[in-house]
């Protein structure tokens, strides 16, 4: 909504041709509408379905392409494939409407159309099949795998806009949710504490977990939990409503436990990250999780100092192992994190241990996310 007004104002104004970078720029410096044109078009992607690393490289492969697309007010047209409409107060959306249920101009919305852009990414795409140009001069280190599924994914997003056959069907329940680093590791060391008798194996407690209390929602002994609405749920993530009293619990980029309400024994639980918080109307909001994939533990986490005799206290961590392919990752409070720097990592009813930091994944104002390797057992 901030962009919005931003780009609006310079619209008014008449700067919106201005530059807004500086010399470091390689080419030729972006304008407010350039710049606007590139947020508007990395959000129809929903950015937090990309894997890491794909935003930022598509948008650098904007800074050359998004002049392409034409950003104009609204006018009623036929066309409908490769059009988006976007609301000046309101978030992006797919443009459909028939004859009949638009004016034929509005000031209240714009238009982008990417019919030129789509066919600069077909383009993109079949030099890359057929080897006449090299994946990195794309998008950098994504490899050819990479470069080629990210630019599929621009045409679907962009112009194919895929249809379902049938009518979306919501799936509806009622969740209990913790939120915030601390509220999950305390959840998660008394689930999976090691005298539990109905611990499962490692492949089961990556999916599920019984709940041991059978009591309404997840009990913690200092942290708030809530009771809230599922509206829709994927392998990938869940949709959530939450009363607009209950709202400041939840921010962009925060950790959060899900798992359903009620007392059955296949009660699973999932942990996830709070990727968009949209108000639905007067008294709800709605929120979208991403879910975290692979097998997490609860930790304990503390920078190693080494020549001090004062040594910081121990912060939750959350363990994640992704595969045997791919190097494990922990989750820290945010500004913990260091590069190649050592850590003293605990997890219940086990010895500490050492590890070095390695890739920072992702950063929030909660929370951060980065590759580690272990050292050597300590103790």
């Amino acid at each position: 909504m901030e962009i919005m007004q931003i780009f609006l104002l310079a619209e008014r104004l008449r700067v919106s041709g201005a530059d807004i970078g500086d010399a470091g720029y390689a080419s030729a410096a972006p304008t407010v509408r350039l710049a606007f044109k590139r947020i508007l078009l990395v959000s129809i992607l929903h950015p937090y379905r990309l894997q890491p690393g794909e935003a930022w490289a598509l948008f650098d492969y904007l800074r050359q392409t998004a002049d392409l697309a034409r950003l104009s007010q609204f006018r009623q047209r036929d066309k409908t494939e490769g059009c988006f409409l976007v609301p000046v107060r309101g978030p992006v959306r797919h443009l459909h409407y028939d004859s009949s249920s638009l004016p034929e101009e509005s000031e209240q919305m714009l238009l982008l159309d990417t019919t030129s852009l789509n066919v600069r990414a077909y383009q993109d795409l079949s030099t890359i099949k057929s080897g006449r140009s090299d994946p990195a001069s794309l998008f950098g280190a994504l490899g050819r795998h990479g470069t080629e599924r990210l630019l599929h994914t621009l045409l679907v997003n962009w112009h194919l806009r895929p249809r379902r056959r049938h009518a979306r069907q919501e799936r509806y329940n009622w969740v209990v949710a913790a939120c915030g680093l601390d509220a999950i590791r305390e959840y998660l060391e008394r689930e999976q504490a090691p005298n539990r008798s109905d611990t499962g194996t490692p492949e089961q407690m990556e999916e599920t977990i019984h709940i041991v209390d059978r009591m309404p929602g997840i009990r913690t002994r200092e942290h708030e939990t809530h009771r809230w609405r599922q509206i829709d749920i994927s392998s990938s993530g869940i949709a959530l409503t939450l009363p607009a009293d209950e709202v400041g619990t939840l921010e962009v980029g925060q950790l959060i436990l899900v798992t359903d309400d009620d007392s059955s024994d296949d009660r699973r639980w999932h942990v996830g990250v709070v990727r968009r918080v949209i108000q639905r109307d007067m008294k709800h909001f709605e929120a979208g999780v991403q879910f975290v994939q692979g097998r997490i533990r609860a930790a304990s986490i503390r920078p190693e100092v080494f020549g001090s005799e004062q040594a910081s206290d121990f912060q939750s961590a959350l363990l994640l192992e992704r595969g045997p392919e791919q190097s494990p990752v922990v989750f820290t409070p945010h500004m913990l994190y260091r590069e190649h720097h050592e850590y003293l990592v605990e997890t219940g009813g086990e010895a500490c241990f050492r590890i070095n930091s390695g890739a920072l994944l992702e950063s929030t104002l909660c929370y951060e996310r980065f590759e580690y390797a272990p050292i050597r057992l300590h103790g």
